[in-house]
């Protein structure tokens, strides 16, 4: 049964936890954009588009593996160790009757996408697949909001498997060394959880129990294949059309940018456990409203400055071989803004009991990014693919808060998405103006730009880092009371 914490504990709590959750994701950050960069240099972009094909074949089966339940063991009452028992048990079957499957059928698959070079690659991607089971007791630790042991095996990972990776590119390994990199970082991450947490699972299938848990995951479930759909297409449509070179450009382009958005990621796994357990409605909306105004706030920066100084930053880092890749990052990081603020609303609705909304809203989105990115990928190769994405996550942002969330808090998506798109407009507006001229003092030029942005950008959110900046204070004080 959940511990009957206060309203302040639960604050203090999940105040501490999102400190120590975006300290973890900084480190990971820190780790895998360092290991990213470094493989950058040593391996072609092709490797990179040929990892995103294999990938994007095996890892939909992967999505079959875990059932969700996790989100279960969070939200549930009482029985959260028999809950686990069972969610373990079905996941180990499930894990290994999937990759017995795949090893199957994976040739003919790979052929049939005229991709047989990939084969065993493919097949190797599927030993990742028993780490699911063997991660689900983490839910344990994130009901209680001990966010520091759930987020320390993943660091650990980071570091070991990135390591491994260099050594084995700058042995001459290529593709291999990309994949064990995939591989090992979820198998490593699942051996420490496995060992930490107070509780180790059994093996056990109650009938009852089990009918409970999938009624309550079975909308996640769904709409995690549809996500596993409408994350993927978009690359077998850039690999189809433009060739693996391409769509290396494009994947590591959406990998680092993603990286934000993991971030935010992170903190819904305080969230959800914190909404769960605040009883009154309006503590609820408070908190979502002020952590809406504050991601966008946090975000925007990082958009911003990849917006103006993507050409000069993305070569020095990367090298100059990956200047293609300029335009579809700075496409991502607004794409990152747009998802990051539109995350807030699952751990809202999920404390509300409401799963549903993520299977309608993954249907759309299934619909919407082919319909947009295909035709974009022919007239403009993977500029007009990441715009596809771009649009198709404005139109779901748009549809799923007017929808769902502005009957819980009375605003819809202008409200809560407003402020990041004008800004972004402002900084567009200049950066089209300023291509009427020649580059002559361009980086005085990007300077006044910068200046007008974050002018911009301080108008239209100091309230948000007003807030931002008092709970920080409060926190530092020990003040929890709101």
């Amino acid at each position: 049964m959940n511990n009957p914490l206060s309203r302040n504990e639960i604050i203090k709590k999940s105040t501490k936890g999102t400190i120590v959750s975006f300290s973890s994701l900084g480190i990971q950050y820190i780790l895998t954009f360092a290991t990213q960069i470094i493989l950058a240099r040593l391996l072609m972009p092709s490797d990179f588009g040929a990892l995103a094909f294999a990938s994007m074949a095996t890892m939909l089966f992967n999505n079959i593996v875990n059932t969700q339940g996790d989100k279960y063991i969070i939200q549930c009452k009482d029985k959260a160790h028999e809950n686990l028992n069972n969610v373990f048990t079905i996941e180990l079957i499930l894990s290994i009757i999937t990759i017995l499957f795949v090893l199957i059928i994976m040739p003919r698959l790979m052929n049939f996408f005229n991709k047989g070079s990939l084969i065993v690659p493919a097949q190797f991607l599927t030993i990742s697949f028993i780490a699911n089971p063997f991660l689900k007791p983490r839910a344990l630790l994130e009901r209680e909001l001990d966010v520091f042991k759930s987020k320390l095996p993943v660091i650990i990972s980071q570091f070991i498997g990135g390591a491994i990776a260099i050594i084995l590119a700058l042995l001459g390994f290529g593709l291999w060394s990309l994949l064990w990199w995939r591989v090992s970082t979820l198998l490593i991450e699942a051996v420490i959880i496995f060992f930490i947490v107070p509780y180790k699972p059994k093996l056990s299938l109650n009938k009852a129990l089990i009918k409970e848990i999938l009624t309550f995951t079975w909308p996640i479930f769904v709409s995690s294949l549809l996500v596993y759909f409408y994350w993927n297409i978009d690359y077998y449509i850039v690999g189809t059309l433009l060739g693996n070179t391409e769509l290396g450009y494009y994947w590591l382009a959406f990998q680092m940018s993603a990286h934000f958005l993991k971030a935010k990621s992170a903190l819904n796994t305080v969230l959800f456990p914190a909404f769960s357990r605040l009883t009154k409605v309006e503590d609820r909306i408070k908190a979502f409203n002020f952590l809406s105004s504050a991601t966008a706030a946090i975000y925007l920066f990082p958009a911003i400055v990849i917006f103006i100084f993507g050409d000069i930053v993305i070569p020095f880092i990367f090298g100059e071989e990956w200047i293609k890749a300029v335009k579809p990052f700075q496409i991502f990081f607004i794409v990152v803004l747009i998802r990051a603020i539109g995350q807030n609303s699952g751990p809202l609705l999920y404390a509300y009991g409401k799963t549903k909304q993520d299977l309608i809203l993954s249907i759309a989105n299934a619909i919407l990014i082919p319909l947009f990115v295909y035709p974009l990928s022919i007239i403009d190769g993977i500029e007009g693919a990441a715009f596809g994405v771009f649009l198709s996550s404005v139109a779901i942002s748009y549809i799923g808060f007017n929808l769902y969330v502005k009957p819980l808090t009375n605003k819809g998506f202008f409200y809560y998405f407003g402020p990041s798109l004008l800004l972004l407009i402002i900084v567009f507006f200049q950066m089209g103006i300023l291509k009427f001229f020649d580059d002559t003092y361009l980086i005085i030029k990007l300077f006044f730009i910068t200046i007008i942005s974050m002018a911009a950008y301080y108008i239209l959110f100091r309230t948000s880092l007003s807030n931002l900046y008092q709970k920080i204070l409060a926190f530092r004080n020990g003040a929890f009371n709101s």
